[in-house]
């Protein structure tokens, strides 16, 4: 009998019910999977339907990294992170050419990366160790950018974050349902924030690289990585001002009432994970 099927304790009978119910196969397994570690009785087809597959991705992934600590978290953040940004850009150049179809999908990228990043939850425990955790999940990001640096100079490393932060704002101003110019608006003037202030500092970042590949002296290094940091920190203060001036902007603002002690906040977070 049905019922009896859906109290059959095995994971792959409860999977089988949910998707009898109509469930999909992804989200049946994981929630089957789910329910039989946490010692769960079976849950219905609506309920295992609130679980979508990059929720519940998530909840597994969040499950492994809880003993692979901080830089095994901030490292799927980052590429979770690049993700996202790449999908945000490409679904402004479909929306900009009226390709519905194309723009719906880099949509659900950024959604379901949005959503996974989420589920995952924010860095945890001290202030320190979340802001290392944070600097992290930046670097992981901006790696590629570096790369493009120490290849081709200042440029090209400037373009490439410029256009991940582009998508990752763009992807984030559609999901508040900002219209696609206003979006588009919003996202621009996130990335020049970025670009313009990014490149204090970044000479020397890639110089310092460039000297570690060589095999300069680590008391060398440090003059290199001194003097850039002398740089970033009130260049990535000024990011962080200028981005939450954005935010509070009528219309294409997604955080309008944000106070000056939010901005401190912000501040102070920005310093911690630049040093």
């Amino acid at each position: 009998f049905p019922v009896t099927k859906s109290l059959d304790p095995r994971r792959e009978a409860r999977a089988e019910e949910l998707i009898r119910q109509g469930a999909d196969y992804q989200v049946a397994q994981l929630r089957a999977k789910q329910e039989m570690e946490l010692g769960l009785p079976p849950a219905p087809l609506a309920v295992a339907q609130e679980t979508t597959p990059e929720t519940t991705e998530a909840i597994e992934t969040r499950k492994l990294l809880a003993t692979e600590g901080i830089l095994a978290r901030a490292g799927v953040r980052g590429v979770t992170g690049i993700k996202q940004g790449f999908a945000g850009a490409a679904e402004a150049v479909t929306d900009l050419t009226g390709d519905t179809e194309a723009s719906k999908y880099y949509e659900r990228i950024g959604r379901q990366s949005d959503t996974f990043l989420k589920q995952l939850g924010d860095p945890k425990g001290s202030t320190l160790a979340a802001g290392f955790e944070g600097a992290v999940n930046s670097i992981v990001q901006q790696a590629p950018g570096l790369v493009l640096g120490v290849l081709g100079g200042s440029a090209p490393a400037l373009m490439y974050m410029g256009n991940l932060v582009f998508g990752q704002e763009y992807s984030a101003g559609k999901r508040a349902e900002l219209s696609p110019q206003e979006a588009a608006v919003r996202a621009g003037l996130m990335a020049a924030a970025e670009v313009v202030f990014e490149r204090y500092g970044l000479g020397e970042t890639l110089a310092g690289i460039r000297a570690a590949a060589q095999g300069v002296p680590t008391s060398k290094l440090a003059e290199y990585f001194g003097k850039a940091i002398a740089k970033e920190v009130p260049a990535e203060m000024a990011t962080t001002t200028t981005q939450f001036g954005v935010e509070t902007l009528p219309t294409i603002g997604l955080n309008q009432e944000a106070t000056a002690t939010d901005l401190v906040k912000q501040l102070a977070d920005t310093v911690i994970q630049t040093i």
